[in-house]
């Protein structure tokens, strides 16, 4: 596994099964010399990213998913679990479309004051690509995400 720590943003990599990737994690996030962060901002809805919500969880370790409320309602797909599962745990839902949005408020009643749509970062990813002279400050975001476009 490859993880690495820059600021409280932690990047993973691994294709071993959750379990196997969670204990290092755990530790991780437990030790005196790591940095204890305030969230733990979780993308996607890879093997990964449900590991690293367990990990942050177990150590009340509040989490802000990223694409939240995207659903397939096929359940015979792991990545279909896994927004489940992290969904249901997290305390802050950032969603990238409004019908993610309203998912989250309407049909799985989540608290709308913690429910975000910030937008889909696939698109915004291939608009920064394709456009390398876009400014997030042009819609409106304050300069600190500018890092992160």
């Amino acid at each position: 596994m490859k993880t690495e720590r820059k600021c409280n943003i932690w990047l993973v990599s691994s294709a071993r099964p959750n379990f196997v990737k969670m204990a290092p994690l755990h530790s991780a996030l437990v030790a005196q010399n790591w940095c204890s962060p305030k969230f733990v901002y979780i993308p996607g809805d890879v093997d990964a990213s449900f590991a690293v919500t367990l990990a942050a969880r177990r150590n009340r370790i509040p989490v802000a998913h990223l694409e939240a409320g995207l659903r397939s309602y096929d359940l015979e797909m792991p990545e279909e679990l896994n927004r489940i599962l992290i969904d249901s745990v997290s305390n802050i839902w950032l969603a990238p479309s409004e019908t993610a949005y309203q998912h989250l408020i309407q049909d799985e009643a989540r608290n709308s004051s913690r429910v975000h749509n910030v937008g889909n970062i696939m698109i915004d990813s291939v608009v920064k690509v394709l456009d390398p002279s876009w400014d997030p400050q042009a819609i409106g975001l304050p300069d600190e995400n500018k890092d992160f476009a």
